[in-house]
């Protein structure tokens, strides 16, 4: 396992930490892997300086990811409004490297390759939501190669509540904790990360049961050729990364 040399030299650079200045910037959560973006209408940024981000070994083992992917999802997480400057720091040095992750990548391509109907999907995901018990495909979601990966991933970082890797379909591959539905390709965690290979950024919202606020963040999930293969959602405990 190893940190490639582009995060490790700083090629992941949390730009204008210290001084940004936007003017005009509305709804800067999506950014295209191409670089385009999505809702967003940015007419100058001005940047005063960058600041490397040096990173801790990773608990996962990676192929070298692609300047210029991680570069724009870098930048769409700086330009972010809806999130505190931590979040935003946590998410590059800790949640990033995740994207290139060669275990998942290798369990999405493989459920991927299976080639589910997507109604049967939808008769599955039923299933799962109307299931007062757990069911067979809750203990292979929460067992499989994936589900140990992700294990050690929230084991290794006691900010992440939950986590769920899904599909190209936006099918659960696994997870750390059971959802509450195993389709998730109509809501924009799935749409935004993996059709716009993008950033998805969820609402803060305090979740009863962990008494704390929660935020979910979302990434494309990329396979050893730069495409995404799928996509993967990080719960996060922010009182836990923001001190409060």
């Amino acid at each position: 396992m190893f940190l490639p040399h582009k995060f490790v030299c700083g090629k992941v650079l949390l730009n204008g930490f210290a001084s940004l200045y936007f003017d005009n910037l509305t709804s800067p959560t999506v950014l295209t892997h191409s670089g385009h973006t999505i809702n967003m209408n940015v007419k100058r940024l001005a940047l005063t300086f960058s600041i490397a981000i040096f990173l801790p070994p990773p608990v996962i083992a990676h192929h070298n990811s692609d300047e210029k992917s991680v570069e724009a999802l870098t930048s769409v997480i700086t330009q972010a409004k809806n999130i505190t400057t931590p979040i935003k720091q946590f998410i590059i040095q800790h949640l990033l490297p995740i994207s290139y992750d060669t275990l998942l990548a290798a369990e999405i391509i493989n459920q991927n390759s299976r080639k589910i109907p997507l109604s049967k999907t939808h008769d599955i995901d039923q299933t799962w939501i109307n299931s007062e018990d757990e069911l067979a495909i809750h203990q292979e979601k929460l067992s499989n190669p994936c589900a140990q990966q992700v294990k050690r991933i929230v084991k290794n970082n006691l900010a992440l509540v939950e986590v769920f890797v899904m599909d190209n379909q936006g099918a659960i591959v696994c997870m750390n904790n059971i959802t509450s539905d195993y389709w998730q390709g109509d809501e924009s965690k799935w749409k935004n990360s993996y059709e716009r290979v993008g950033v998805d950024i969820g609402p803060l919202r305090f979740d009863k049961s962990a008494y704390t606020n929660l935020q979910q963040i979302s990434l494309p999930i990329f396979d050893s050729q730069d495409h995404a293969v799928g996509a993967i959602t990080f719960g996060i405990n922010t009182s836990r990364v923001d001190g409060d």
